[in-house]
């Protein structure tokens, strides 16, 4: 496990300019793409973030005071309500460099978790995270 590598190590430091996931993106990619074809979903989703627990040098790795472990990496799921089944995922990365804050976070992790389910009529659940006012007049609370 020590020497275990996911992507080739001579060309990550420029895939890191674009990607900061550059290291696991590959094996993220296809973890997250074979997670709904096992499953046949309810007629409701859920969608809430994880904060896995992480102390090593990570430059996405975030600090959430109210979480148990308080440092990690912050995943964004979608999952099935029924069975907690994860459907899509995504992995928060921070600020992009040479970006604006980005306003509406809430409905863009939204649309994109839910887009393969886009008008098959399943509710929506979130916390208040994801309850934006903009959110809910373009979903109307169905995917």
């Amino acid at each position: 496990m020590k020497y275990m590598r996911f992507d080739d190590k001579s060309t990550r430091e420029q895939r890191l300019q674009k990607d900061k996931l550059a290291a696991f993106s590959d094996i993220w990619l296809m973890f997250t793409s074979q997670l709904p074809k096992f499953f046949v979903l309810g007629s409701d989703l859920c969608v809430d973030e994880q904060l896995v627990a992480y102390c090593g040098r990570c430059s996405f790795r975030q600090y959430i005071p109210s979480k148990p472990a308080k440092y990690g990496i912050k995943i964004w799921w979608c999952c099935d309500s029924d069975t907690s089944y994860p459907l899509t995922a995504d992995i928060y990365l921070g600020k992009q460099k040479n970006a604006e804050t980005e306003i509406g976070q809430g409905a863009r992790v939204v649309k994109t978790l839910t887009g393969p389910w886009q008008k098959s009529g399943r509710n929506v659940v979130g916390d208040n995270f994801f309850s934006l006012l903009s959110w809910q007049k373009s979903c109307f609370h169905t995917v």
